[in-house]
Order: C-alpha cells, then sequence, then structure tokens
C-alpha cells in the first residue's frame, strides 16, 4: 500500500511539464525542515503553502499497487518526480515502505527515471531503493556536504550561490528550467535522463527560492543560520 499521496500521471505544471508527478501532504514533512511553517527556528516559507498544499491535502488518499500501476501507465513520459509537496514521513515514521512500493509500481508501470527530493535528516541510503533517486534538499554548505556524507545527491535552495559557483568541492548547476524556457523535468537532460535523476553526478543542482514564499524562506534560512 502506498500511503497518504496523490498520483497525477500528466502534470499540466510548466516546471515540470508533462509527467507523472506525486505529492503528500505537509504533515509527511519533518519538523526540522527550515520552510516548514511549524518549525520554531524559522518562519516558513515552503513554495507549496496554500494552494498547492491544500489541494494535496484534500485529495490524497492510500494506493494499491495495482491502482498505482494502472495511473502511472497513464503517463506521457517515463519519468516520475516524486513528491511535488510532502516529504517521507507517515504518521511521523520513515516510511520506507512508501518508497518501495511506489518505486515498484513505477518501475512495472515503465518509468525509467524516478526521482525525488527529502529534508528528512535520518533518512539513510539504506532505506532508498534501487532504482530511486534521492535528493537531499539542503539551505547550507554545511548541509550540502552532511548530506554527500550520508551517501545522497544534494540540491541546494539559496540566494547565498550562483550557477558554476562551488560549494562542498561541487561545481553548482541551476535548475535547467529556471535557466531555459523551453526546458521542464520531463526534458530536461534529453536521452541521458534528468539531472535530479542521475545517481552518480557530481554536481548540487541549485533551485532558486521562489513562491509567494521566498521572502520568508529567505529569512528562515537567515534565522537558521544565527
Amino acid at each position: 500500500m502506498i500511503r497518504d499521496i496523490v498520483i497525477t500521471p500528466v502534470s499540466s505544471n510548466r516546471k515540470t511539464g508533462p509527467m507523472a508527478t506525486t505529492g503528500r501532504p505537509r504533515r509527511t514533512c519533518p519538523l526540522s525542515c527550515t520552510f516548514n511553517p511549524l518549525n520554531t527556528e524559522g518562519v516558513g516559507g515552503c513554495y507549496t503553502a496554500g494552494r498547492i498544499d491544500a489541494m494535496y491535502e484534500r485529495y490524497s488518499r492510500d494506493y494499491t499497487n495495482a491502482d498505482a500501476v494502472a495511473l502511472l501507465k497513464r503517463a506521457k513520459s517515463d519519468r516520475l518526480r516524486d513528491r511535488i509537496d510532502g516529504d517521507v514521513l507517515t504518521d511521523g515514521f520513515i516510511d520506507i515502505y512508501y518508497l518501495r512500493e511506489l518505486t515498484a509500481a513505477a518501475k512495472e508501470a515503465g518509468m525509467r527515471w524516478i526521482f525525488g527530493y527529502t529534508h528528512e535528516e535520518d533518512l539513510i541510503p539504506s532505506d532508498v531503493p534501487d532504482g530511486y533517486v534521492m535528493n537531499v534538499s539542503c539551505e547550507t554548505e554545511e548541509q550540502v556536504q552532511d548530506a554527500i556524507d550520508r551517501g545522497f545527491n544534494a540540491v541546494i535552495s539559496t540566494h547565498q550561490y550562483l550557477h558554476g559557483d562551488t560549494v562542498a568541492g561541487r561545481k553548482i548547476v541551476q535548475c535547467p528550467a529556471e535557466r531555459v524556457e523551453s526546458i521542464n523535468c520531463g526534458n530536461c537532460g534529453g536521452s541521458a535522463g534528468p539531472i535530479c535523476g542521475r545517481e552518480d553526478r557530481d554536481t548540487v543542482v541549485l533551485f532558486s527560492l521562489h513562491g509567494s514564499g521566498a521572502a520568508k524562506a529567505a529569512k528562515s534560512i537567515e534565522m537558521r543560520g544565527e
């Protein structure tokens, strides 16, 4: 059973493009996330706050493997971006079964590239099934280094770095969809696959702070660094 999720076989979002996506409500996010409104060490700033999170809160449900496979087979792409909103917790615990079952369903549906992001600090590589590329979401160089030390790829959201800079010894590549109008998650990287879906990459992907909460996000990063 894949718990507490919305599966969208063909996204209408410009940044993702017409590919399969999933989302989960904010209750699946760790309180330690810099942008979580419930984190008392910041002021929020999650880009999904408001309409996006409300949608996943309203429509999330549990899926059987058969239901998930049937939906994903309707996708117009062999890529799955897991969790536009939400994280890997279910009832406050890391849900390795969620990751395993979703990956199995995606593979059965013919997905070649399966990737997602997490702020969960206790996740370890063995929690993530083969075929799923997990990116650790970071806001500081220290977090990037920690993610690398834990054996994960890192992405960073901040105004402090630019495309081409270096962080924790790795080159920063800004999300191609932010730099080129015609690129989205669905066509990023062409046949080589989306940059966030490449397990063996040696770069850190930069996402600019965005959405209506961008100013709050910047403030939350500043507060956490004090």
